[in-house]
This record gives C-alpha cells, structure tokens and sequence, in this order.
C-alpha cells in the first residue's frame, strides 16, 4: 500500500531579506529529489511586517523506506537552516 507523508517546515522572521536568504539558499537543492519525493518552498506575508518561509516535504511510496527518507530531508534541511541562522548571528 502506498502512504503520503508530509511534513511542513516554518520559519517565521520580520526580516524578509533573511528568509530571502535562506530560501535562495535552499530553493536550488529542493528541487533535485529522489523519486517519490517532491519539495515546496516559498516565502509569505503573514501579516504587515511578519513573513513565513516554508518549506513542504511530500513524500509517497513504502512506508518504513519513504518515512526515513522524509526524515532524512527534514535533519538536512534543519541542519543547513541551523547554520544560515548561526552565520547571520555572528555577521552582525
């Protein structure tokens, strides 16, 4: 039986230019996925001043392989946006 797994990452800042950054970071890596796996990223204003960059992670196929296969996506992404946000820390 084929499942569908999505997972849906946000990250939230006032500062577009930030959430630009990451995206333009992540956008050209989430779109070269392995078979059964598809990524969603873009940016939106949540309110005047608030903006929201996300990132959807669907993935479909067996279940224990594809589960694992979300998860790992999910630690690479997380460990790369952990990096972006240390280097915007020290940069300022």
């Amino acid at each position: 039986m084929r499942e569908m797994f999505l997972s849906r990452l946000r990250v939230l800042s006032s500062d577009s230019r930030y959430l630009k950054a990451m995206y333009e970071a992540m956008h050209p890596d989430n779109q070269d996925t392995p078979c059964g796996m598809t990524i969603n990223d873009y940016i939106v204003e949540v309110k005047p001043s608030s903006y929201e960059y996300v990132v959807e992670i669907k993935v479909s196929g067996e279940k224990a392989r594809e589960f694992d296969s979300l998860r790992g996506a999910l630690d690479d992404i997380l460990s790369i946006l952990s990096s972006i946000s240390k280097l915007s820390i020290m940069l300022k």
